[in-house]
């Protein structure tokens, strides 16, 4: 069943309308959703919020009524982090549920921003990922070697999908999800030969790792690196899913 907030009414989903937002509209939107949270917020009413929030996150941004209207894109996605973390209700499962709220509201007017953001249930402002590799990021991974598998591919995900991400973040990411695969790779773990053979071709032909003046660096990297992550990381998901009872395989959908 689609959640209420994901849900898309006749006239988006054929294309009579463009629900597209300006950084205005996004601020206007997002004002209205603070408005409504803000009482859960345990350093609203501090008489020291402004240095709290300013050490933070190293700006200038508090109070929200005052100085809104200057933000810009990296202070608002700032800001739609900061309220995510520090909402608190009455007990440990209304705080759960409070933040899923405020999170389904954000996603619900980011989703019209550029088609590309979405708030995390990490907190983080991601990258929305392309059509068909939304369901497997969504996924919490868990298995019963965690330091070289679970923790690498979670890291390797925060660092290529979070907001402004650089290409170098995104080279990290690529080389880490590489690791993971040459590690199952120390088990035997792998996909067929070619297969194997080419994905190992990749990373140690396109400027990856091991650095060498055979590789190949010229070449339009932003793209590239995008291929490469959802490759790897769709490569390492079907050899875990494969080899689930040696791993102690748990897969749970955070939606």
């Amino acid at each position: 069943m689609t959640d209420l907030y994901d849900r898309r009414y006749y006239a988006e989903r054929t294309g009579a309308i463009d629900p597209s937002n300006d950084l205005e509209t996004l601020r206007y939107f997002f004002f209205d959703i603070y408005d409504k949270y803000k009482g859960y917020l345990y350093f609203y009413y501090s008489y020291n919020a402004d240095i709290y929030i300013a050490g933070k996150t190293k700006m200038d941004i508090w109070p929200i009524e005052d100085n809104i209207r200057y933000y810009d894109e990296v202070k608002l996605f700032t800001v739609m982090e900061l309220i995510y973390d520090h909402i608190e209700d009455i007990g440990i499962e209304e705080t759960i549920i409070t933040k899923k709220a405020y999170r389904s509201h954000i996603n619900t007017i980011l989703k019209n921003y550029n088609g590309e953001y979405e708030l995390s249930k990490d907190g983080e402002i991601l990258k929305i990922s392309p059509l068909g590799f939304e369901t497997l990021i969504e996924e919490i991974v868990e298995t019963n070697d965690p330091e070289n598998i679970d923790s690498r591919v979670k890291y390797a995900i925060s660092k290529f999908s979070r907001y402004n991400s650089s290409i170098e973040d995104k080279k990290d990411a690529v080389r880490t999800l590489g690791d993971v695969l040459e590690y199952l790779g120390k088990f035997g773990i792998k996909l067929d030969n070619k297969d194997d053979s080419d994905l190992f071709k990749i990373i140690n032909g396109f400027d990856i790792r091991h650095h060498n003046r055979e590789q190949q660096s010229c070449y339009d990297k932003d793209v590239w690196y995008d291929w490469m992550f959802y490759t790897f990381f769709a490569s390492i998901r079907i050899l875990l899913k494969l080899n689930d009872e040696k791993f102690d395989l748990k897969i749970q959908h955070t939606g």
